[in-house]
């Protein structure tokens, strides 16, 4: 693969969310209150966040971006950020529902191992009565 062209962080974050939520256009999700039902969302970039339909200004890009994660994690979905080679560390650490959640992969051949953590992470979680 071969980077080229732009990233917008923020659209990606916004798409994941309302692919999770009952909102329209994408209102098929279950509530957020069902009971034993949790929200993931992993968002992979391989690039800085470089394109917003609304400035080009980066420090405005990003603020529109940690806006989208706060406020996908405050309606309860647990966040996954995966850095690929490039990108804004610090931007995709504050996305992820903790710093624990943040991978930065060196090489694409890292993805593998990181998607199978993640999933064992995510599969582990079971609620008792």
């Amino acid at each position: 693969m071969t980077p080229s062209g732009n990233t917008n962080v923020t659209i990606g974050v916004s798409w994941g969310w309302a692919s999770l939520s009952q909102a329209l256009p994408l209102d098929e999700a279950k509530d957020y209150d069902t009971p034993r039902l949790s929200k993931y969302m992993i968002v992979l970039t391989d690039g800085l966040n470089t394109e917003n339909r609304f400035t080009k200004n980066g420090n405005a890009i990003d603020a529109r971006t940690g806006l989208a994660c706060k406020e996908a994690k405050k309606a309860g979905i647990q966040i996954y950020t995966v850095r690929v080679i490039d990108g804004d560390a610090n931007l995709l650490r504050d996305c992820a529902t903790n710093p624990s959640m943040y991978y930065d992969v060196k090489n694409a051949s890292q993805l593998t191992p990181v998607f199978q953590k993640i999933a064992a992470e995510i599969s582990a979680v079971r609620l008792t009565q």
